[in-house]
């Protein structure tokens, strides 16, 4: 039938669909009257929680390796504030916050100062990498108390919760003066160290079982989640991520001939493939890269103006390009401070590097250039510049300070908003550019509140 509306016969198209509307209602509760029970017509079964026994088992393994990724990414960049990546790079000169929030300004403003142990956003920081700490750490112990050894000892997922948990360990130490594990006393620096050493130890252990073919039972990959979050790797991946997380602390610890060692391990010279990544997706906003968020997308954080100067001196050098925004005149949130924005983290699914052949390479250069072959020191800065595109390489040199600044350098150029300059600057004895008055994030109350123990 076709059907003609005209103003003339009062008839809408409105009036149609609303009595159709109504005929299928009517049948609908003709339907319902004929059954015995409403349920039959809206049953739903409610799956409910995993509750706390159902991860006591093995086939717990794979959603507990995911949700250790998970909080650990978080905690380094995403969600919706308050991660390392973000503070550390305010706390220092790679970052500035340019918006109103004062527990932000507090961090980023000049000493001297005081930083409250209230301060929501630094409390949420602790929380984050506290959380990812512990639930690698209780991931590990479940598996432990409900799978026999041959299993767990050989399985990749049990490697990716144990290189997780290493890291987490790293930053903590990296940031704070000691920090408390499980409501216990406050552990030093080199004690919490010492605990990424372990987990990074045992993970080669096990990651080295999963790739042994002559193994029963062995789980060679571990998981790996559609959305991208979660990405799965080979037992034979975790080895050498953890090989460059026993690297990176024995570095930072001043270790170097360790810490040569175990690079030359995770990533050989002249290998340009290796990189651990935290990985973020565009799936739901805690799955984020939140650094694009705050800073491309919002003018909530901008580029330091020192962080400006150093692209100006090093204009080829793509790994720390910033130009000025266009959106809000060009100005942050305050109205005041100039919007710079990254080229580093693009998306929101834009990943986050935790290791990298990179940073093996500068280890490489700096054991070389402490060792006076500042040759094989060049060299090695060399293969990291000739994978930036118009960066030229550095010239011959006989003065070991200039090459020493040059893989200063190179370290500030590829770690930059990586969340590792605090550590940095540290290591080379330049703390007057950390803007904290003891060096050192303090243990917020959130902790204090429920640990009995000192924490100065």
């Amino acid at each position: 039938m076709n059907m003609k509306y005209k103003a003339s016969t009062g008839v809408t198209k409105q009036a149609v669909l609303s009595g159709f509307l109504f005929g299928i209602a009517l049948l609908f509760l003709a339907f319902i009257a004929g059954c015995d029970k409403v349920d039959e017509v809206f049953e739903v079964q409610n799956p409910g929680n995993i509750t706390d026994e159902g991860l006591q088992a093995g086939t717990a393994i794979p959603p507990l390796t995911a949700g250790v990724a998970g909080d650990f990414a978080v905690a380094m960049g995403g969600g919706t504030t308050n991660f390392v990546a973000e503070f550390d790079g305010m706390a220092t000169d790679d970052a500035q916050h340019i918006g109103s929030f004062p527990t932000f300004r507090e961090v980023d403003d000049p000493l001297p100062k005081t930083l409250d142990i209230q301060n929501v956003s630094l409390n949420g920081m602790y929380q984050q990498l506290a959380r990812a700490r512990w639930v690698a750490d209780d991931a590990v112990n479940r598996i432990k108390s409900v799978v026999a050894e041959t299993s767990w000892s050989r399985n990749a997922n049990i490697a990716s919760i144990l290189v997780h948990a290493g890291y987490s360990y790293a930053f903590l130490a990296d940031l704070y003066n000691g920090a408390p594990i499980d409501g216990g006393p406050k552990l030093t620096r080199a004690q919490l160290y010492q605990k990424a050493i372990e987990r990074f130890t045992e993970a080669i252990t096990v990651g080295t079982n999963a790739s042994n073919s002559a193994l029963p039972g062995r789980v060679p990959n571990s998981v790996g989640s559609t959305t991208g979050v979660v990405t799965a790797a080979s037992g034979t991946e975790w080895v050498r991520r953890a090989q460059a997380g026993l690297a990176r602390v024995y570095h930072i610890t001043g270790s170097l001939t360790q810490a040569k060692t175990y690079a030359d391990l995770g990533s050989p010279v002249g290998q340009t493939t290796f990189r651990f990544n935290a990985t973020f997706s565009l799936n739901s906003t805690r799955e984020n890269n939140y650094w694009h968020w705050a800073n491309n997308v919002r003018n909530e954080v901008g580029v330091a103006p020192d962080a400006r100067a150093l692209y100006a001196a090093n204009p080829t050098d793509t790994r720390i390009r910033t130009t000025r925004a266009t959106g809000s005149g060009g100005f942050g949130g305050d109205g005041t401070r100039e919007w710079w924005i990254q080229y580093k983290f693009t998306g929101y699914d834009s990943p986050m590097r935790i290791a990298g052949w990179q940073e093996m390479e500068l280890i490489r250069a700096e054991a070389a250039q402490r060792s006076g072959d500042l040759a094989g020191a060049i060299a090695a800065i060399n293969r990291v510049r000739a994978a930036v595109a118009g960066l030229a390489a550095r010239g011959s040199s006989s003065d070991a300070n200039q090459v020493l600044d040059w893989i200063k350098y190179e370290r500030r150029a590829e770690f930059f908003w990586e969340g590792r300059r605090i550590a940095n600057l540290r290591y080379f004895g330049e703390t007057s550019k950390i803007k904290l008055p003891t060096g050192y994030f303090p243990i917020p109350s959130s902790e204090r509140d429920t640990n009995p123990n000192p924490m100065d």
